[in-house]
């Protein structure tokens, strides 16, 4: 009898030797997927990166990163969402961060990881290769943003980032199954930012754990 992992490896192979007819099909049915998005780091695994990019020749919301500025493939999900929210789905592995993700006027989004296995175990990893005020940076322009919700994520500022989350004037913050490291601020906010709700969110070699500072009415935890 096959084994599971036999029948994954069947599966992979057969995806693959049929990459064309399944990129026709996907092209020639693609519907709506929801409000979702999916962003697939350069070290996932070769099943996982191969679909995605099928997936995202085919023109659906996904985009494979190269592990270089992966902030650029992180940043075009947001805006595909900024209209509608919805959830963007991250694979395990890396995600190099160049430049701060901006968040801004968006109802409701979320940046969901691989899940956590265990307090310690985190695949899916932001990691800052250059200085910046925060790695995801939630302000507004117009309308406040509402309801950012973060999980299942490592984020390591490597020195460089002042914080991992940076908030000004943000109706609701979640955020759970976070792992914060080598940050000024593992959390910053500034301005009104209400309504938060923090879970199971680790900080190491950061200054600063949560940091809720501004004059805005409303601020609590």
């Amino acid at each position: 009898m096959a084994t599971v992992e036999n029948r994954i490896d069947q599966a992979y192979n057969w995806m693959v030797a049929n990459q064309g007819a399944i990129a026709t099909w996907l092209a020639a049915s693609r519907g709506s997927l929801g409000a979702s998005a999916w962003v697939i780091a350069s070290n996932a695994s070769p099943q996982i990166e191969s679909f995605g990019q099928i997936l995202q020749d085919a023109g659906y919301p996904v985009w494979v990163c190269d592990g270089t500025a992966d902030d650029v493939q992180i940043q075009a999900a947001v805006t595909y969402l900024a209209s509608r929210g919805g959830v963007i789905h991250f694979s395990q592995g890396t995600f190099q961060i160049t430049v701060k993700i901006v968040v801004s006027d968006i109802y409701g989004l979320s940046f969901i990881g691989e899940t956590v296995s265990s307090q310690d175990a985190y695949s899916t990893l932001f990691k800052a290769t250059a200085n910046m005020d925060g790695m995801i940076f939630g302000d507004y322009t117009t309308n406040y943003s509402s309801i950012l919700k973060f999980e299942n994520i490592k984020f390591d500022g490597d020195g460089y980032t002042l914080a991992a989350l940076y908030f000004d004037d943000i109706d609701s913050v979640q955020a759970k199954n976070l792992y914060i490291t080598n940050c000024t601020y593992g959390i910053q906010s500034a301005g009104r930012c209400e309504h938060w709700k923090i879970e199971r969110v680790t900080t190491t070699g950061c200054r600063y754990g949560v940091y809720i500072g501004g004059t805005g009415l409303g601020d609590s935890i």
